[in-house]
């Protein structure tokens, strides 16, 4: 059965977890050249706007395998694994401790970047930060991370990035 799949295939798993199970069963059946993992490019921790060097690496590799000239036919097939948080273009923003309670979950957001300031991009609120923290070591001003999703992705943007929010 193997042997016959060809072509392009997409493996979107809900979590990030399952994903990678996925993903470790088919290298171990199909071989570590024809299976990618496609992560999302930020870490979750504490210092959440991190971008997670690693990951952009791994995205890289899978955009440039699937933009190459590479026929996939008969015997010959590309599996990418994923879950839904790595298909997902995302802006890592960071609201005041003051303004902290005027955020909502699924609240709507426009994104612009400063490379480009009359264009827009449609957004909400995903995730709210549950740790307030100092912006900086020297600073006084305490925040919270917020997570903006944007509604349509777009080649335009790249993760690093600078990004303003307007929280409608």
């Amino acid at each position: 059965m193997v042997s016959e799949l060809f072509g392009i295939h997409l493996v979107v798993m809900p979590e990030k977890e399952d994903a990678a199970y996925v993903y470790n069963d088919l290298v171990n059946l199909l071989g570590s050249d024809n299976v990618l993992f496609f992560p999302s490019s930020f870490k979750r921790s504490v210092h959440y706007n991190q971008i997670d060097n690693g990951s952009i690496i791994l995205r890289t590799n899978v955009v440039n395998r699937l933009g190459s000239d590479e026929k996939y036919v008969q015997g010959n097939s590309l599996i990418v694994v994923t879950y839904a948080e790595g298909l997902a273009e995302k802006v890592i923003t960071q609201v005041n401790e003051t303004d902290f309670l005027r955020i909502n979950q699924g609240q709507g957001v426009i994104v612009r970047l400063d490379a480009l300031p009359s264009v827009t991009f449609d957004g909400k609120v995903s995730y709210i930060g549950k740790l307030c923290r100092t912006k900086d070591r020297t600073s006084r001003q305490k925040i919270f991370d917020v997570e903006v999703t944007l509604l349509a992705p777009d080649e335009r943007l790249k993760p690093g990035m600078t990004v303003s929010c307007e929280f409608q």
